[in-house]
């Protein structure tokens, strides 16, 4: 089961980009758990297939060989979706303060990175809710995807499903046109002297990838 390492034009229509991406958000500065989590969602799809259709099992001993080999080689499922837990909060807390950001510009207004953290608590259930010192830490580990984070939301809100995190696979080519579009809005406004997206290191699509026009706009959440 090879592992998928980008999203390119031959790629973009599988469940390996999905499962990629999904470890991407949630694990930016783990490519190794990342890579785990990936592996992990295309094998239980795989599962899932086999369920579904019986033509669909390993037609020789080296593929089923190679589908119990990564189960092995993964962490423990339940382990994973502990992690997964907390990943999946701070990604959406990132990528909550970066549509504060670009929500706050589209209407003239110019508030800070701080700022937009605090407001960023009141986002979250009394049961559920992280501190500014929490949102700050998730600032800085998850800003490089912070604008897929934010894609998500967007498409979440405007196209809603029933579908798994990250969403269908249909929809992938809307996702990162989305995402692509908040990446340029990004590293174009500036905030305290800096573009609010750093323009090295944030995550960004191939420039080879043909994707779809969408328009995107964010309404100020008042808290």
């Amino acid at each position: 089961m090879s592992q998928i390492l980008a999203i390119t034009p031959a790629n973009i229509g599988s469940w390996g980009a999905l499962y990629y991406l999904e470890g991407l958000m949630l694990w930016p500065m783990d490519m190794k758990v990342a890579g785990d989590a990936a592996s992990m969602g295309m094998l239980f799809r795989t599962v899932e297939q086999l369920r579904e259709d019986g033509d669909a099992l390993p037609v020789d001993a080296k593929e089923a060989a190679a589908l119990i080999e990564t189960a092995l080689s993964l962490p423990r499922r339940e382990m994973m979706e502990k992690k997964a837990e907390r990943a999946f909060m701070h990604g959406f807390a990132a990528g909550a303060v970066f549509s504060e950001l670009i929500g706050a510009d589209e209407v003239g207004w110019q508030i800070s990175a701080e700022k937009a953290k605090e407001k960023v608590t009141k986002y979250f259930a009394p049961a559920h809710r992280i501190g500014v010192s929490t949102i700050r830490d998730a600032w800085i580990e998850y800003r490089t995807v912070a604008h897929i984070w934010a894609a998500y939301s967007f498409m979440s809100q405007n196209f809603p499903s029933d579908v798994r995190f990250p969403g269908r696979l249909d929809d992938l080519p809307k996702l990162l046109a989305v995402s692509e579009h908040l990446r340029t809005s990004g590293v174009k406004l500036i905030r305290q002297g800096a573009p609010v997206l750093d323009p090295g290191s944030t995550w960004r699509t191939a420039p080879e990838l043909a994707l779809p026009r969408m328009e995107v706009g964010f309404k100020i959440k008042t808290v």
